[in-house]
Protein backbone atom coordinates (compact mmCIF):
# COMPACT_ATOMS: atom_id res chain seq x y z
CA UNK A 1 0.00 0.00 0.00
CA UNK A 2 1.40 3.26 -1.05
CA UNK A 3 1.34 6.60 1.21
CA UNK A 4 -1.53 9.01 0.22
CA UNK A 5 -0.55 12.39 -0.29
CA UNK A 6 -3.32 13.50 2.31
CA UNK A 7 -1.90 14.04 5.74
CA UNK A 8 -3.74 13.17 9.41
CA UNK A 9 -1.87 15.82 11.02
CA UNK A 10 -2.51 19.91 10.78
CA UNK A 11 0.39 21.95 9.56
CA UNK A 12 1.08 19.51 6.97
CA UNK A 13 -1.12 19.63 4.32
CA UNK A 14 0.68 22.31 2.84
CA UNK A 15 3.63 19.97 1.85
CA UNK A 16 1.00 18.74 -1.04
CA UNK A 17 -0.32 22.74 -1.68
CA UNK A 18 3.46 23.15 -2.16
CA UNK A 19 4.28 20.72 -4.95
CA UNK A 20 1.37 21.53 -6.77
CA UNK A 21 2.41 25.68 -6.43
CA UNK A 22 5.87 24.47 -7.55
CA UNK A 23 4.12 22.44 -10.50
CA UNK A 24 1.85 25.27 -11.62
CA UNK A 25 4.83 28.25 -10.89
CA UNK A 26 6.97 26.00 -14.01
CA UNK A 27 4.05 26.14 -16.49
CA UNK A 28 4.21 30.04 -15.82
CA UNK A 29 5.97 31.73 -18.83
CA UNK A 30 5.33 35.25 -17.00
CA UNK A 31 7.25 34.17 -13.94
CA UNK A 32 10.04 31.01 -15.01
CA UNK A 33 11.28 29.61 -17.87
CA UNK A 34 10.15 26.51 -19.74
CA UNK A 35 13.19 25.02 -17.61
CA UNK A 36 11.87 25.60 -14.50
CA UNK A 37 14.44 28.18 -13.38
CA UNK A 38 13.12 31.82 -12.31
CA UNK A 39 14.41 33.98 -15.22
CA UNK A 40 14.68 37.21 -12.33
CA UNK A 41 16.62 35.46 -9.65
CA UNK A 42 17.89 32.26 -11.49
CA UNK A 43 17.13 29.51 -9.10
CA UNK A 44 15.93 26.15 -10.25
CA UNK A 45 12.52 26.17 -8.62
CA UNK A 46 11.67 22.26 -6.51
CA UNK A 47 10.32 19.35 -7.58
CA UNK A 48 10.37 17.33 -4.87
CA UNK A 49 8.89 13.35 -4.81
CA UNK A 50 6.03 12.08 -2.77
CA UNK A 51 8.11 9.81 -0.57
CA UNK A 52 10.41 13.39 0.11
CA UNK A 53 7.38 15.22 1.08
CA UNK A 54 6.04 12.32 3.62
CA UNK A 55 9.62 12.45 4.75
CA UNK A 56 9.41 15.89 5.68
CA UNK A 57 6.22 15.58 7.23
CA UNK A 58 7.72 12.77 9.39
CA UNK A 59 10.61 14.88 10.60
CA UNK A 60 8.20 17.79 11.47
CA UNK A 61 5.41 15.38 13.53
CA UNK A 62 8.62 14.67 15.60
CA UNK A 63 9.47 18.47 16.31
CA UNK A 64 5.91 19.07 16.69
CA UNK A 65 5.80 16.19 19.83
CA UNK A 66 8.86 16.81 21.02
CA UNK A 67 7.71 20.32 21.97
CA UNK A 68 4.34 19.99 22.49
CA UNK A 69 4.70 19.45 26.57
CA UNK A 70 6.86 22.52 26.77
CA UNK A 71 4.02 24.49 25.22
CA UNK A 72 6.49 25.13 22.61
CA UNK A 73 5.06 24.85 19.07
CA UNK A 74 4.11 28.06 17.46
CA UNK A 75 2.64 28.21 14.07
CA UNK A 76 1.21 30.97 11.58
CA UNK A 77 0.01 30.71 8.20
CA UNK A 78 4.27 31.45 6.59
CA UNK A 79 5.85 29.48 9.31
CA UNK A 80 6.29 27.32 12.08
CA UNK A 81 8.70 27.32 14.71
CA UNK A 82 9.80 24.84 18.14
CA UNK A 83 11.64 25.99 20.99
CA UNK A 84 12.54 24.05 24.29
CA UNK A 85 14.06 25.71 27.33
CA UNK A 86 17.38 24.03 28.37
CA UNK A 87 17.75 21.80 25.33
CA UNK A 88 19.98 22.39 22.20
CA UNK A 89 17.05 20.65 20.00
CA UNK A 90 14.89 20.71 18.03
CA UNK A 91 14.91 24.77 18.27
CA UNK A 92 14.07 25.33 15.40
CA UNK A 93 11.90 27.18 12.37
CA UNK A 94 10.42 26.10 9.21
CA UNK A 95 8.46 27.28 6.03
CA UNK A 96 5.16 26.53 5.60
CA UNK A 97 4.97 28.48 2.34
CA UNK A 98 7.25 29.22 -0.65
CA UNK A 99 10.58 30.76 0.26
CA UNK A 100 10.60 34.78 -0.30
CA UNK A 101 12.08 37.79 0.66
CA UNK A 102 9.05 38.25 3.25
CA UNK A 103 9.72 34.67 4.53
CA UNK A 104 13.01 35.52 5.39
CA UNK A 105 12.11 38.76 7.21
CA UNK A 106 9.97 37.44 9.43
CA UNK A 107 12.65 34.87 10.41
CA UNK A 108 15.16 36.88 10.68
CA UNK A 109 12.60 39.02 13.10
CA UNK A 110 11.57 35.88 14.77
CA UNK A 111 15.70 34.92 15.83
CA UNK A 112 16.25 38.25 17.31
CA UNK A 113 13.20 38.46 19.27
CA UNK A 114 13.58 34.87 20.50
CA UNK A 115 14.88 34.31 24.03
CA UNK A 116 16.13 30.51 23.01
CA UNK A 117 18.70 30.26 19.72
CA UNK A 118 16.92 29.34 16.68
CA UNK A 119 17.92 27.74 13.36
CA UNK A 120 16.42 27.22 10.00
CA UNK A 121 15.87 24.35 8.29
CA UNK A 122 15.26 24.46 4.52
CA UNK A 123 14.57 21.43 2.15
CA UNK A 124 14.72 21.33 -1.34
CA UNK A 125 15.16 19.32 -3.89
CA UNK A 126 18.57 18.26 -4.49
CA UNK A 127 18.78 20.11 -7.61
CA UNK A 128 17.03 23.12 -6.45
CA UNK A 129 19.51 26.46 -6.47
CA UNK A 130 16.76 28.27 -4.08
CA UNK A 131 18.29 27.72 -0.85
CA UNK A 132 20.96 30.95 -1.96
CA UNK A 133 18.49 33.14 -1.29
CA UNK A 134 18.98 32.32 2.11
CA UNK A 135 22.90 32.74 2.18
CA UNK A 136 22.27 36.54 0.27
CA UNK A 137 19.83 37.50 2.59
CA UNK A 138 22.40 37.19 5.76
CA UNK A 139 22.26 33.39 6.95
CA UNK A 140 25.30 31.15 7.11
CA UNK A 141 24.42 27.40 6.73
CA UNK A 142 25.69 25.18 9.69
CA UNK A 143 25.17 21.86 8.73
CA UNK A 144 22.85 19.84 5.46
CA UNK A 145 21.50 16.41 5.75
CA UNK A 146 19.93 14.08 2.86
CA UNK A 147 16.96 13.19 3.11
CA UNK A 148 16.29 9.57 2.34
CA UNK A 149 13.20 6.83 2.10
CA UNK A 150 12.95 3.12 1.34
CA UNK A 151 10.12 1.06 0.76
CA UNK A 152 10.40 -1.96 3.18
CA UNK A 153 10.05 -5.62 1.60
CA UNK A 154 12.27 -7.65 2.99
CA UNK A 155 14.31 -8.60 6.21
CA UNK A 156 17.85 -7.73 6.50
CA UNK A 157 20.29 -9.49 8.10
CA UNK A 158 21.51 -9.01 11.62
CA UNK A 159 24.36 -9.81 13.88
CA UNK A 160 22.92 -10.17 17.19
CA UNK A 161 26.28 -8.69 19.15
CA UNK A 162 23.69 -5.27 20.41
CA UNK A 163 21.04 -4.95 22.76
CA UNK A 164 18.43 -2.18 22.56
CA UNK A 165 16.45 -0.76 26.00
CA UNK A 166 13.71 1.56 25.00
CA UNK A 167 13.93 4.71 27.40
CA UNK A 168 11.11 5.10 29.75
CA UNK A 169 12.46 6.16 33.41
CA UNK A 170 14.36 9.48 34.27
CA UNK A 171 17.88 7.37 35.05
CA UNK A 172 17.13 6.00 31.60
CA UNK A 173 16.75 8.86 30.04
CA UNK A 174 19.79 10.56 31.70
CA UNK A 175 22.00 7.99 30.00
CA UNK A 176 21.14 8.95 26.50
CA UNK A 177 21.20 12.24 26.70
CA UNK A 178 24.60 11.92 28.02
CA UNK A 179 25.51 9.92 25.40
CA UNK A 180 23.77 11.62 22.82
CA UNK A 181 26.30 14.82 22.34
CA UNK A 182 29.50 12.29 22.07
CA UNK A 183 28.00 12.28 18.44
CA UNK A 184 26.46 14.91 17.70
CA UNK A 185 27.91 17.80 19.37
CA UNK A 186 24.69 19.20 21.04
CA UNK A 187 22.51 18.56 24.19
CA UNK A 188 19.38 17.05 24.65
CA UNK A 189 17.06 18.20 27.57
CA UNK A 190 16.05 14.38 29.12
CA UNK A 191 12.82 16.05 30.30
CA UNK A 192 11.99 15.92 26.19
CA UNK A 193 12.72 12.16 26.94
CA UNK A 194 10.60 11.72 30.21
CA UNK A 195 7.83 13.40 28.84
CA UNK A 196 7.27 12.15 25.47
CA UNK A 197 8.45 9.13 25.89
CA UNK A 198 4.95 7.77 25.25
CA UNK A 199 4.99 9.43 21.37
CA UNK A 200 8.59 8.88 20.41
CA UNK A 201 10.52 6.00 20.98
CA UNK A 202 13.67 6.16 22.07
CA UNK A 203 16.65 3.32 22.47
CA UNK A 204 19.90 3.38 24.25
CA UNK A 205 22.23 0.98 22.04
CA UNK A 206 24.47 -1.48 24.18
CA UNK A 207 27.17 -3.64 23.23
CA UNK A 208 27.31 -6.49 26.39
CA UNK A 209 26.49 -4.07 29.09
CA UNK A 210 28.20 -0.54 27.54
CA UNK A 211 26.16 1.69 26.44
CA UNK A 212 27.78 2.79 23.38
CA UNK A 213 24.85 4.73 21.29
CA UNK A 214 21.16 6.52 20.69
CA UNK A 215 18.49 6.39 18.11
CA UNK A 216 15.07 7.23 18.03
CA UNK A 217 12.27 6.48 15.90
CA UNK A 218 8.71 8.13 14.91
CA UNK A 219 5.98 6.39 13.39
CA UNK A 220 3.76 8.42 10.73
CA UNK A 221 1.12 6.12 9.10
CA UNK A 222 2.44 3.38 7.63
CA UNK A 223 6.22 4.91 7.87
CA UNK A 224 9.09 4.63 10.62
CA UNK A 225 11.23 8.01 10.80
CA UNK A 226 14.82 7.08 12.04
CA UNK A 227 16.62 9.54 13.64
CA UNK A 228 19.17 10.52 16.17
CA UNK A 229 21.26 7.13 15.38
CA UNK A 230 24.71 8.01 16.68
CA UNK A 231 27.09 5.57 17.94
CA UNK A 232 30.23 7.04 20.20
CA UNK A 233 33.40 7.74 18.36
CA UNK A 234 35.52 4.61 20.03
CA UNK A 235 32.96 2.33 18.75
CA UNK A 236 32.64 3.62 15.19
CA UNK A 237 33.30 1.71 11.98
CA UNK A 238 32.53 -1.65 13.15
CA UNK A 239 29.17 -2.16 11.91
CA UNK A 240 27.18 -1.42 15.21
CA UNK A 241 25.21 1.56 13.26
CA UNK A 242 24.31 -1.05 10.37
CA UNK A 243 23.31 -3.29 13.01
CA UNK A 244 20.85 -0.94 14.62
CA UNK A 245 19.47 -0.01 11.11
CA UNK A 246 19.02 -3.36 10.84
CA UNK A 247 17.08 -4.06 13.84
CA UNK A 248 14.89 -0.91 13.28
CA UNK A 249 14.17 -1.69 9.79
CA UNK A 250 13.29 -5.57 10.51
CA UNK A 251 10.88 -4.09 13.90
CA UNK A 252 9.31 -1.88 11.22
CA UNK A 253 8.52 -4.67 9.09
CA UNK A 254 7.02 -7.02 11.84
CA UNK A 255 4.96 -3.57 12.67
CA UNK A 256 3.54 -4.02 8.96
CA UNK A 257 5.09 -0.58 8.22
CA UNK A 258 6.26 -0.26 4.13
CA UNK A 259 8.46 3.04 4.68
CA UNK A 260 11.22 4.05 6.24
CA UNK A 261 12.44 7.62 6.29
CA UNK A 262 15.58 9.31 8.15
CA UNK A 263 18.05 12.35 7.04
CA UNK A 264 21.86 11.44 6.47
CA UNK A 265 25.05 13.36 7.03
CA UNK A 266 27.17 13.17 3.97
CA UNK A 267 29.24 11.14 6.08
CA UNK A 268 26.93 8.62 7.12
CA UNK A 269 24.86 8.26 3.54
CA UNK A 270 26.86 5.43 1.79
CA UNK A 271 25.90 3.56 5.02
CA UNK A 272 21.95 4.09 3.97
CA UNK A 273 23.01 3.88 0.08
CA UNK A 274 24.08 0.27 0.79
CA UNK A 275 20.83 -0.83 2.52
CA UNK A 276 19.02 0.16 0.13
CA UNK A 277 17.75 4.06 0.35
CA UNK A 278 17.48 6.41 -2.09
CA UNK A 279 18.19 10.23 -2.15
CA UNK A 280 15.19 12.18 -2.42
CA UNK A 281 16.35 16.14 -1.48
CA UNK A 282 18.48 18.27 0.85
CA UNK A 283 17.88 19.86 3.89
CA UNK A 284 19.52 22.56 4.57
CA UNK A 285 20.31 24.27 8.54
CA UNK A 286 20.81 27.82 8.86
CA UNK A 287 22.19 30.44 11.53
CA UNK A 288 21.76 34.32 11.21
CA UNK A 289 25.35 35.78 10.61
CA UNK A 290 26.15 38.47 13.10
CA UNK A 291 26.23 40.72 9.80
CA UNK A 292 22.35 40.47 8.99
CA UNK A 293 19.83 42.50 9.75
Amino acid sequence: MRPTYFFGYRHTLWLVKFAIRTNNRKKDNRNYGHDGWNTTHKFKISTMNEHALLNIKNLITLWEKASSPFNGFFTDEQLSYVRIPNSDWPNRLWLKQQLDESALKEILEIINSSPISLSFSYWDDTESTRYKLIEYSGFEQKSAQIGMSMHLDQKFNQEQRLTFEQVYQPEQAKTWTDLYPESFKYNINPEILIKTCNQITYYTIYLDKTPIGTVLTMQTENAIGIHGLGIIPQMRKRGFAEETMAYILNKAIDNQLTYAYLQASELGKNIYLNMGFTVDFTMRNYIKQFSAI
